[in-house]
């Protein structure tokens, strides 16, 4: 078995643990049911968050300084008190409407809870250097911007939008995902939707965002995910081939087809990036992890091309920097090493 691969920016395994996590959902949605999400309040804006930071203190600074050491020392019950868990399970199922969605979706509400109360919902940015960087929008929603760091030099950035319903009081209303580029709500609104069409038999393709093969096969990707959890990477690498090929470049097969990939050899990790590009050709889709596979591939100038992208996007980072010159010496030495070869092969 080959040496396990580390994503330098990705500290915690982030991307491919949460596919398997909502590959879970959909499959503990059919066994329970529970209370409706409450309705969805409105987020703040950016110029309301910047007002709401002028000066050195105020109800906001505390807000973020108390979120900062809560998971910069491990106290995870704290940092998920202020998580609005039904403000992300409202906007993940609103808009889909059918005959008897209010007990479906009380399902997978219930469900989804469930497993956040076995799991958290900030649990890959506990026990990590969590730091406020600024106020910033993203995809048209406003939030606070982070970056997680470990003592290995893995970074990982998430922005969480903020609702007040309480003068002074705030509550984390989303998460912005970065190196997945989508809010955590959007990624169960998919899965969502897949659970409701299994639910609807013959109806589901009124549903718009059905993908019919996922609903079909399940059962299938959900033993793939217990196969991850048991470390049977081959076995699940094999589950994903066995899929029906457009449904092996679908989004969450394929973060987890990467993440076995990645434990069983060069040929196949290659295979699945190749899959994940054609798939999803911005790179801003997956920054970080591409960031790690380009630069494995000596692909240098693609790898800065990246990053630099996503500095310009988030605005300036003292760890960004650093990559950015870390990969610039790895390309220098390269470089060296290529022409010395080609010097002595004379």
């Amino acid at each position: 078995m080959p040496r396990t691969t580390r994503l330098t920016a990705d500290p915690n395994g982030i991307f491919c643990r949460f596919a398997r996590f909502i590959a879970g959902v959909a499959v503990l949605a059919g066994f329970f049911s529970g209370a409706k999400a409450e309705p969805l309040h409105s987020e703040l804006t950016q110029p309301k968050i910047e007002q709401l930071l002028a000066g050195d203190t105020g109800p906001l600074r505390g807000f973020i300084k108390n979120l900062e050491h809560s998971l910069l020392s491990g106290d995870l019950p704290s940092a998920e008190a202020v998580v609005d868990q039904d403000a992300i399970l409202t906007r993940a199922t609103q808009h889909c409407g059918f005959d008897g969605d209010e007990t479906v979706r009380n399902i997978f509400c219930d469900s989804t809870r469930r497993s956040w109360a076995e799991t958290g919902v900030t649990r890959d940015y506990c026990n990590t250097r969590f730091r406020y960087l600024r106020p910033l929008t993203l995809k048209n929603r406003a939030g606070l911007l982070f970056r997680s760091s470990n003592r290995t030099g893995g970074i990982n950035y998430a922005l969480f939008t903020l609702l007040e319903p309480e003068p002074g009081q705030f509550r984390v209303a989303d998460i912005f995902i970065v190196g997945l580029n989508e809010f955590l709500s959007d990624t169960l609104r998919r899965t969502w939707i897949n659970v409701a069409a299994g639910f609807l038999g013959d109806e589901a393709s009124q549903l718009k965002g059905v993908n019919i093969e996922y609903v079909t096969h399940i059962n299938e990707i959900a033993d793939m995910s217990r196969q991850m959890n048991a470390g049977q990477f081959e076995e699940a690498l094999k589950s994903a081939k066995a899929l029906p090929p457009t449904l092996q470049n679908e989004r969450s097969v394929l973060l987890i087809r990467m993440e076995a990939a990645e434990r069983v050899s060069l040929p196949e990790r290659n295979a699945v990036y190749a899959d994940w590009l054609a798939s999803y050709p911005d790179e801003m889709d997956l920054p970080l992890k591409l960031t790690h596979f380009y630069t494995s591939q000596n692909r240098f100038e693609d790898a800065e091309r990246v990053l630099r992208s996503l500095m310009a996007r988030l605005g300036d980072d003292a760890l960004l920097k650093m990559e950015i010159g870390n990969l610039m010496q790895r390309q220098s030495q390269h470089d060296a090493l290529v022409t010395k070869a080609g010097l002595s092969n004379r």
